[in-house]
């Protein structure tokens, strides 16, 4: 049985509570983040937040489909943390910008791991036969 955890039992914070047991109340305190630079999309998964959910819901070379793609979060942070990733993208000039972000290294850095060589890119269009 694989288990999902980012902390063991026994790892405890610098005021010696249980991270492993802090980590899974309900809410989570996690900053914001901000584009840097003149490209940007209207919104942006923090890393933080992303990174928590496939820690909890996959392991190294798992495929992690991201339907809603966006900006490439998901996908950036899904290959740092080793897994593959899917993702599907409405807008066409949202899947280019995410498609450079990977392409770029994803914006800071990145673990090339097993999973990091399963991608899948695709933008679904609203005409018949648009996609890339």
């Amino acid at each position: 049985m694989t288990t999902y955890a980012r902390f063991g039992k026994n790892d405890r914070g610098e005021d010696g509570g249980s991270l492993h047991y802090r980590d899974k109340e309900s809410v989570w305190d996690i900053k914001r983040e901000y584009w840097r630079g003149a490209e940007k999309t209207p919104t942006k998964l923090p890393a933080e937040i992303v990174a928590k959910m496939l820690a909890y819901s996959s392991v190294e070379g798992d495929l992690v489909l991201d339907p809603f793609r966006g900006s490439g979060q998901v996908a950036v942070v899904a290959r740092r943390m080793g897994r593959g990733y899917m993702g599907f993208e409405v807008s066409k000039r949202y899947c280019e910008f995410a498609r450079r972000r990977l392409a770029d290294g994803g914006g800071g850095g990145g673990r090339d791991g097993a999973g990091a060589r399963r991608a899948a890119h695709a933008y679904v269009g609203r005409g018949a036969g648009e996609h890339s």
